[in-house]
């Protein structure tokens, strides 16, 4: 997005140290991925200080930096605020303000950012759009994703992820959506916020920020709950809502397959996710008049975003790939794909912790345990500190291995493995769980 020294004056009330470029082309806080033009922030954090990385930013191309002190340097513009995180959201606000897009923002316990991509890539068939990168969602990540929107940008679908109380008014500040979307809701962040129904409490707040309408899950979010929201309201679901399946299938060669009024849909995943998405990105199409026969027919080929209920394989392997994160709402879907899923040889299941559950840690890793215990799954590796309750719930019904080194975990694994194989790999993105999908897709198997 080209933005305009004035503007960035204007928008966070600087002071103008220095100038010599008046024109910047986006924003960045990471001097090593500068591609040239930006407007360089130096935000500061708990173990980093970006303004060591101001001269840096200059020398790779940066136009101009945005500071909380006095800098000796002699190249670029520099603009003085009193503080460079909230500046950054401030300036967001403003762009978007003047820009005049139109904003989807979607937000959710699980499911956020295969829906944001859905909706970008299906509204960018018939307009320029944009949308958040990857899982750019918090408060640093939503105004980096609205600063660097293109140009011509009519339709952006932002990511919003809250862990804090009061952090979903500041997104809402930010991003004034015309469209709100809930894809879920369920225990997570739990740490911060404490139980389901302060979630809610914070994510409702984005209502209050939005425009037009809102689509929500209805098979998780009761319309009790949003009956105050004065603008149009769409429900979606696939047993809740205006927008559900006439008929829905998830045996079809490892694809969920369905019925609504418009015709029939097949999905290159297994996951209630996608189709989850895929409900609410017709809900919208619905609600703005967009051509739902090009939805049926793209959305066939639409690829699940990365380490999200991939399916991959190798060597006689099938590996079911879901270790982006973990919380217990996609846990469920996890172990309910493994279920279904027919293979020829045994399933596997490697869960790692999931993360950010407090108190009530304990509790949800021993549901999850008990949901396992009762499935499919004939073999179950645990990794991590909590994940020791699930394994404590499965160890009498299923063979099972707990394990908190992640090599002698990975020997344990490739010793089980044999041709016909599924190996279901799920944990939270601290416990870096890709890296058994690594090692599993690349271990041939004797001959």
């Amino acid at each position: 997005m080209k933005l305009k020294m004035v503007e960035v004056l204007e928008a966070t009330g600087g002071k103008l140290l220095r100038k010599e470029k008046e024109i910047f082309w986006g924003v960045s806080i990471d001097s090593r991925t500068l591609q040239g033009g930006e407007l360089f922030i130096a935000l500061k954090g708990k173990n980093f200080d970006g303004h060591d990385f101001v001269k840096s930013a200059f020398q790779a191309g940066a136009f101009g930096s945005l500071v909380n002190r006095t800098l000796d340097l002699l190249k670029g513009t520099l603009i003085q605020v009193k503080d460079t995180k909230e500046a950054l959201g401030s300036l967001a606000r403003y762009m978007r303000k003047k820009r005049g897009f139109k904003v989807i923002a979607v937000t959710g316990t699980s499911g956020k950012t295969t829906l944001k991509d859905m909706l970008y890539q299906y509204l960018s068939l018939h307009t320029p759009s944009g949308a958040s990168p990857g899982n750019f969602n918090n408060l640093v990540g939503l105004p980096l994703s609205l600063l660097n929107l293109p140009d011509n940008c009519e339709n952006a679908v932002l990511e919003l992820g809250i862990s804090l109380p009061g952090e979903m008014e500041r997104l809402g500040w930010m991003a004034l959506p015309e469209v709100s979307i809930f894809s879920s809701l369920g225990p997570a962040h739990l740490e911060g916020l404490e139980s389901i129904e302060k979630i809610w409490e914070e994510k409702k707040k984005l209502l209050g920020f939005t425009s037009e309408g809102c689509i929500y899950n209805q098979d998780l979010i009761p319309p009790r709950l949003i009956r105050d929201f004065s603008g149009w309201k769409k429900g979606f679901g696939l047993k809740e809502g205006e927008v559900r399946p006439l008929w829905i299938s998830f045996d079809f060669l490892y694809r969920a397959q369905l019925r609504v009024e418009e015709g029939e849909v097949s999905f290159r995943s297994p996951g209630k996710s996608v189709v989850y998405a895929f409900l609410a990105t017709l809900a919208l199409a619905r609600c703005w008049g967009l051509p739902v026969n090009t939805l049926l027919k793209w959305v066939k080929e639409f690829e699940l975003p990365p380490h999200r209920l991939n399916i991959k394989k190798a060597g006689g392997i099938v590996v079911l790939d879901d270790t982006y994160n973990s919380n217990p709402l996609s846990l469920k879907e996890f172990i309910e794909v493994m279920d279904r899923m027919k293979v020829n040889g045994k399933k596997i299941a490697v869960v790692g912790d999931m993360k950010e559950l407090g108190y009530k840690s304990e509790y949800y890793h021993r549901e999850a345990g008990k949901k396992l215990a009762s499935s499919s799954i004939e073999v179950v590796v645990t990794f991590g500190e909590e994940a020791r309750f699930l394994w404590e719930e499965v160890r009498k019904s299923k063979r099972s291995w707990h394990f908190e080194d992640k090599r002698r975990l990975m020997d344990k694994l490739l010793s089980l493995l044999e041709e016909g194989d599924l190996v279901g790999i799920k944990g939270s993105r601290a416990m870096e769980m890709e890296e058994i999908v690594e090692d599993v897709l690349s271990f041939p198997l004797p001959a």
